[in-house]
């Protein structure tokens, strides 16, 4: 068989393995673009740590520019008795204490109402009223009552939205009627005479207080009537019934009658007729009373209530401190339920009284909360120097300091291991910066006097025996070491903190933002050249293949002519 002179059977040229195997030559650039960006952003990275590590340690040393590092502490040996603050002004020393009473505020409650939603003052002649409430020498308070307000409720609204120096509160005394001697009593005219009928004292059930009244109305002296009384349950009010004799005028609004509030009478006068009832103005369902606490302690501190009932200006005058509509209100006629007093303590010997119970003015620089009477029993008040601040805060800078220090050794690496930000000058600096406030001198003093030294490796610690030496020797002189360390340091720490950090941060961002927009336009090129390489082999497996088919055409002519002239 003859040879083909060609020694090509036909393409079997793989285009996509060659193309693939040119390009990665080609990509070659843009790989290292790929690792200069990951490097780049490990050293964003890396400043980002040490940013952190750098303003943590400037908090630490920002915390010691106070010139209260060394304070004063107050210590109580029982804190049941009273408990105590001292500030920098105090001075050393130990208190026998007692406490013999505290300071308390006044409280007053009113006479009894039938409920909290009963009217208390008489509009029918003078449609506004005012109250006045002081305490102590402080400035009154004027509270205008009106139709909007004339209730038990309203007018404890009002009182605690004028910031009178009280506390108003309705106390439910009980859910059954409470008689005394201060609301026991209902005077009527029957035409010839007043007649008093005095309901005897007691704890009642409505059914029970009505069938009380009605006792007391028929025997009250020289009456001639019959009366009958009932409680409408419905509408929780009283009723009294003339059953016999001759008409009577019921003097709710008579000085003598006392029980019109507790039986939800206004302090008017009802005309009842022999054979016709009259029934309560406002709902009854217990026993309540109007309080008053001051808001101030002391016995100077005791609560003025007066009213102006006429309107006309003068508080207390004429009808104006009787226990009828307002003026039952007035301080005078309510009772006191805790007196105004002053504390009383003894220290070392010697017997004070303070209108408060927080005494910031017998021991100079030191605040006493008072919180129970000792009686006789004595206890102890310790003032001293408290240099755990100082302590906690130097501790503070100390690890804070360690811990930048390792943060910039890790990022630079050693001897023998490469760091992220190995050969960088910032770092460097600011290593050498740190180093040096050790040694560096401060008020003519260097930080090593005050116990704070690096061993070998350079770590820094704190030596409390020879912290308190320095402080027992000079302590304004170490407050000032320290003081003026902390500003000149906290000065170049914000630098960099501030700007250097932050701009070395920034610029490898913005390298950052170059490389990828390199990388971006390689690859776009890329991309054209890979374009192009498979079109070049493409067209050459084409050539191939038209040479292929040559090939065997000649190939077969050459066999023909083999056999024409020497073949068989």
């Amino acid at each position: 068989m003859a040879v083909n002179p060609l020694g090509s059977s036909g393409s079997s040229i793989d285009t996509n393995a060659i193309v693939q195997q040119l390009m990665q030559v080609e990509r070659q650039p843009l790989l290292k673009l790929k690792q200069k960006e990951a490097n780049y952003q490990a050293k964003i990275s890396a400043y980002a740590t040490l940013l952190s590590s750098v303003s943590s340690f400037k908090s630490a040393v920002t915390a010691l520019k106070d010139s209260s590092l060394i304070r004063m502490k107050a210590t109580v040996s029982d804190t049941s008795y009273m408990t105590a603050t001292a500030s920098s002004t105090a001075t050393a020393g130990t208190y026998t204490m007692k406490i013999g009473s505290l300071a308390t505020a006044q409280s007053l409650s009113s006479l009894r109402f039938g409920s909290q939603t009963m009217k208390v003052a008489d509009l029918s002649v003078n449609t506004t009223q005012k109250i006045k409430i002081q305490v102590g020498s402080s400035t009154a308070k004027e509270i205008t009552i009106d139709s909007t307000n004339n209730t038990l409720s309203g007018i404890k609204d009002a009182i605690n939205s004028a910031s009178a120096g009280v506390t108003a509160s309705i106390v439910k005394e009980s859910s059954s009627f409470v008689i005394d001697a201060n609301n026991n009593t209902i005077v009527f005219n029957d035409g010839t005479a007043d007649r008093t009928a005095t309901i005897a004292e007691g704890t009642y059930t409505s059914s029970g207080l009505a069938t009380a009244i009605q006792t007391a109305l028929n025997s009250a002296p020289g009456t001639t009537n019959t009366f009958s009384v009932e409680y409408d349950t419905t509408l929780s009010k009283f009723k009294i019934t003339n059953s016999a004799g001759p008409d009577v005028n019921i003097l709710w609004g008579n000085a003598s009658t006392t029980a019109e509030q507790i039986l939800g009478f206004d302090p008017t006068t009802d005309t009842v007729t022999a054979g016709s009832s009259t029934i309560g103005d406002d709902t009854v369902d217990g026993t309540y009373k109007l309080t008053l606490t001051s808001s101030t302690t002391g016995a100077s501190n005791t609560i003025s209530l007066t009213v102006d009932e006429n309107n006309d200006g003068t508080y207390g005058g004429a009808d104006e401190t009787d226990t009828v509509g307002l003026s039952s209100l007035a301080s005078g006629n309510m009772s006191t339920t805790q007196a105004a007093a002053d504390a009383s303590i003894t220290v070392n010997g010697l017997t004070v009284t303070r209108s408060s119970n927080t005494v910031t003015d017998v021991i100079t620089g030191v605040t006493m909360n008072l919180v129970k009477i000792s009686g006789a029993t004595e206890f102890t008040l310790t003032v001293a120097q408290d240099t755990g601040t100082l302590t906690s805060k130097l501790n503070f800078f100390v690890s804070s300091y360690n811990q930048v220090m390792s943060t910039i050794n890790d990022l630079r690496g050693n001897a023998t291991t490469r760091g992220i930000l190995s050969g960088d000058a910032t770092s460097a600096a600011l290593k050498n910066t740190l180093r040096t406030i050790i040694t560096a001198t401060y008020n003519n003093t260097n930080l090593v006097s005050l116990g704070l030294t690096h061993d070998k490796n350079g770590v820094l610690s704190l030596n409390s025996t020879t912290l308190n030496s320095a402080i027992s020797s000079n302590q304004s002189s170490v407050i000032t070491t320290i003081n003026t360390m902390a500003t000149s340091l906290e000065a170049s720490l914000g630098n960099y903190v501030n700007t250097i950090l932050p701009a070395r941060k920034d610029g490898y961002q913005e390298t950052v933002k170059n490389v990828r927009k390199n990388a971006e336009n390689l690859e776009r090129r890329l991309q054209t050249t890979e374009v192009a390489l498979k079109e070049k082999f493409i067209a050459l497996d084409r050539l191939l293949n038209q040479l292929q088919g040559t090939s065997s055409y000649l190939t077969q002519q050459m066999n023909k002519l083999g056999k024409t002239f020497g073949g068989k």
